[in-house]
Order: C-alpha cells, then structure tokens, then sequence
C-alpha cells in the first residue's frame, strides 16, 4: 500500500449523512503489508463529550511500514471531560499518558510487525487532549501472530510450511518488531496535557533526535515500556517514562520546559 501526496481534512466532523456510516479517522488501514505513507497532510477532530475518539492515521495489523514527511493534526472540539480523566491523577504521571494516548490523537499504530520507520512528521494537537503517537504490539492474539508469519513469508519471496506458520516462525526466525522513530516533532498548541508518544512492546527500537514542544511545561510525558534493547538518543523531550527496556543506551536527552 502507498499513499502519498494527499490532503486528507476535517475528518470526524459533522455531515449531512453522517448517520450513514460509524465515524472514521482520517488515514485508516487495516491487515496490509509494506505500507508507504508519505508527505500527507491529514486533520481529524474528535469529540470526547460525544464519545467520538479518533486518530487522524488508525493502523492495525501491519506488516512493515513507512511513514515519512506528514503533516499529521489533530483537535479535541470538547475539553469538559479532562476533570474526570485527569481526576486524582498528576499531568506528568505516566497513567495519565496512557489514559490519554488511548482515547484519541495523530497517530495510533497497533499490532505492528517487521521493519517500522516513522521519520520527519509534525505531529499536531490544535486543541484539546490526547495522544502524539501511540505504537507497538498491544496484545497476545495467536492468529495475528499466524498471519504476521504468512505474511513475512509472502513479502519476503520466503518458502515455508504450514507447520513453520502455525508456530509464528519463518525458516527458523521469529517475526520481529523493529521500530526507527527519528526527526519528528510534538507538538500542542493548547494549555492541556496530552501524551506526546507511547512506545510499547517492541523488540527493538532506535528513538533519536525527536522534539516535543508544549504550551505549557510538565504536560506532555511521553512514555516508553516494554522494549528489548534499544537507543533513545538526542532528543528534546517535556518528560520521559522509560520502563522495562532490556538492553541498549540512553544517551544525551534535554528537558525543553
């Protein structure tokens, strides 16, 4: 799948047969692989009061993707239930950036494998809350698992068994996540926490060179958990939660508040 070179706007806003059809976000794909996406514009509004919670790009169950050059905004129209999400709960608490990175925002990647690049996209919040970029493997399925095998050997010209791809392998290697998230900028124009990024379950990831830019200072955590080894290096970060990366380094990162 390639898609580039588009103007993708106001999704999620009200229309004359809107009853017609469940709300989307802007850029939704589901069960591709080597997906290319490049120097898009996309928009997406969301409405939490309504209970309308969207991504401007919704991915799920990708096999290889390249998401380069885009120019990815998203609006929150409601802030009335940011006390209640919030509620007992500090701006700069990890909790909160997971709260807030699954209910609507730019990017969501879920259920990923193979290579991943996401590299020199502007990620916007015009207004209200919720999540920059949320990517990674986010459950245990074993079809899933089975079809990311399948499709490894499909994309890769590869001879395999039906054995080989019941057991999530192909010729002998196990399917991967490696994920490369370089050169983007965060950033919210409004006075509300959001959750910059969350990065999760992934096998390797190299996050370096990354700005965050917030409004106000200390509302923008952005969060990484669950990787095996990795480099998180050069960036200019509100606040990192770093959690259970198994091996790699953490080099040189700037507080930008």
């Amino acid at each position: 799948v390639d898609i580039r070179g588009n103007s993708i706007m106001d999704c999620g806003g009200t229309a004359r047969y809107a009853f017609m059809a469940g709300p989307k976000g802007g850029l939704v794909i589901r069960n591709a692989a080597l997906c290319r996406i490049h120097n898009n514009r996309i928009r997406c509004n969301s409405n939490l009061a309504a209970n309308l919670g969207l991504f401007s790009i919704d991915l799920c169950t990708i096999y290889g993707l390249t998401m380069t050059d885009n120019h990815v905004q998203h609006g929150e129209n409601s802030d009335a239930l940011m006390e209640s999400i919030a509620a007992g709960v500090s701006y700069g608490s990890p909790l909160l950036g997971v709260m807030l990175a699954n209910l609507c925002g730019a990017v969501r990647v879920s259920e990923i494998h193979g290579e991943a690049s996401i590299h020199n996209n502007h990620i916007l919040l015009s207004m209200g809350t919720g999540g920059g970029l949320v990517l990674g493997t986010f459950g245990d399925n074993e079809e899933w698992k089975r079809w990311a095998a399948r499709i490894k050997a499909t994309a890769h010209h590869s001879m395999t068994n039906k054995e080989d791809a019941e057991e999530g392998t192909v010729s002998g290697e196990p399917v991967i996540t490696s994920a490369s998230v370089q050169g983007n900028h965060f950033e919210s124009l409004a006075d509300q926490p959001f959750s910059a990024f969350l990065l999760s379950r992934l096998n390797e990831l190299n996050f370096s060179s990354n700005n965050v830019r917030t409004k106000t200072g200390g509302t923008a955590p952005g969060i990484i958990m669950g990787i095996g080894r990795g480099i998180i290096s050069n960036n200019m970060l509100d606040i990192l939660h770093l959690d259970q990366m198994g091996g790699g380094c953490l080099l040189y990162t700037s507080d930008a508040a």
